[in-house]
């Protein structure tokens, strides 16, 4: 019919995981919406459904499966038309992903992130039996794609409380801790220049956050690989000088990396929260050394009493 408009396709999203991957979903959820794809809330009667996993531990892992397992039912019924599996899972297992879960239509890696909304326009074209999977090369464990990206996380869809948001200054990591599979699946470390890290930071603020919650694989390592003494301590200071900022609140501080100008960074400042987010995982000196932290629990008990 002359003049009839085509029925917009509806995108529910699921975000699983940690602040990195809420940060990935956001700028994911704004490439959607900037595309003119209406996102609803009701996930099960979505024409595509885009799942953001996590594939840190095994629960984690699980509860990704559980979720593109859903997915699919609601395909089976009829509800959902398209599935597109993103982020860390489908970094660790790549392709074999589908060997667990059948009737994904595309998959995306970190390093596509910012291709959601052409990945769903391609899989709305194409007939069901042709599966897109993200153009990247075949997944390594220890390689993944992503290894050299650092992400700009500026325009994103906050999905986090108006009042505050994640700033997230770096990707990857260099710690090989024997429990962890973080450089595997998002590469080693590499900070955000300073520059990126305000410009983020400025916009959140200006989108209202009045808190912005520093996160990162391991903060205290900031800028150490841009040869800047003190990364993050110069970091928070810049911040600082944001107008409409009221606090900042510093996540993921790998103990060993809290250092004494850290620690007076805190205590002068009048924005930096007094709170320590501090993995410390153990505080026995055997399981310490078998997980390949370099801390101890002497120095673990000698930093908490500093900080006091």
């Amino acid at each position: 019919i002359v003049g009839k408009r085509r029925p917009q396709i509806s995108v529910g999203f699921v975000s699983l995981g940690c602040p990195k991957n809420v940060v990935d979903s956001e700028r994911m959820l704004a490439q959607i919406a900037r595309a003119g794809f209406p996102i609803t809330a009701e996930v099960d009667n979505a024409d595509v459904v885009v799942i953001n996993t996590c594939g840190f531990i095994a629960p984690a892992r699980e509860e990704s499966l559980d979720a593109i397992r859903r997915a699919v039912d609601c395909t089976r019924r009829g509800n959902v038309k398209k599935i597109v599996v993103a982020g860390c899972l489908v970094e660790k297992l790549g392709p074999e992903i589908r060997n667990q879960v059948d009737g994904i239509d595309a998959l995306v890696t970190l390093a596509r992130r910012d291709n959601i909304a052409e990945t769903i326009r391609e899989i709305l074209s194409a007939p069901r039996s042709r599966r897109r999977t993200s153009d990247q090369p075949p997944i390594r464990r220890g390689r993944p794609p992503a290894r050299d990206i650092v992400p700009d996380d500026r325009c994103r869809l906050l999905i986090t409380p108006s009042h505050w948001a994640y700033l997230r200054i770096s990707e990857g990591c260099n710690r090989l801790c024997s429990f962890c599979t973080i450089p595997a699946i998002r590469g080693r470390f590499r900070s955000k220049s300073p520059q990126q890290v305000l410009a983020e930071a400025d916009e959140l603020v200006s989108a209202g956050a009045a808190e912005l919650s520093i996160i990162a694989q391991d903060t205290t390592n900031y800028g150490r690989d841009l040869r800047i003494e003190d990364g993050l301590s110069a970091l928070v200071k810049k911040l600082e000088k944001i107008s409409g900022l009221r606090w900042l609140r510093l996540m993921y501080l790998y103990p060993s990396g809290v250092s004494d100008t850290l620690i007076e960074t805190m205590a002068r400042s009048d924005k930096l929260v007094h709170y320590l987010d501090v993995p410390i995982q153990h505080v026995n000196d055997q399981i310490l050394k078998a997980m390949r932290r370099r801390d101890t629990a002497d120095s673990l008990r000698r930093l908490i009493e500093k900080v006091r």
